[in-house]
């Protein structure tokens, strides 16, 4: 069987205009505690519907769930690997990590398996 060219090659050019939409806002950008204090994700699920309704509906598609927290933080984490200063959302979980008292240091967590072990079975 030939293998076809997805079809989401055709779409590319528009997600990939889209992408620049969203990183030349500054509604995905840290820019001072005040942007904390009025953080929204609803704010920010409009912002990324009128820069990038495609590729919101990827995102929706993808993640199989209409949830907006879910919907932006996938967007901001996709946004932050293209360009590291659309970090709103990721200073705002470090903020509520910190303020929640999680360490800076990664522990490794101990924990028992519980062994299962196969029973033959009899013939």
């Amino acid at each position: 069987m030939q293998r076809s060219e997805p079809a989401f090659t055709s779409s590319q050019p528009v997600i990939m205009k889209e992408v620049q939409n969203l990183c030349s806002s500054e509604v995905f950008r840290f820019r001072g505690v005040k942007d904390l204090e009025e953080f929204s994700f609803k704010k920010l699920l409009e912002e990324g519907k009128r820069l990038a309704p495609n590729l919101l509906e990827v995102i929706k598609i993808a993640n199989g769930s209409q949830d907006e927290r879910r919907i932006v933080s996938s967007l901001s984490i996709m946004l932050y690997n293209r360009n590291q200063q659309i970090n709103l959302v990721q200073k705002l979980t470090g903020s509520l990590l910190y303020l929640g008292g999680a360490q800076k240091k990664v522990t490794k967590i101990p924990f028992k398996r519980k062994r299962v072990e196969k029973r033959r079975r009899k013939k």
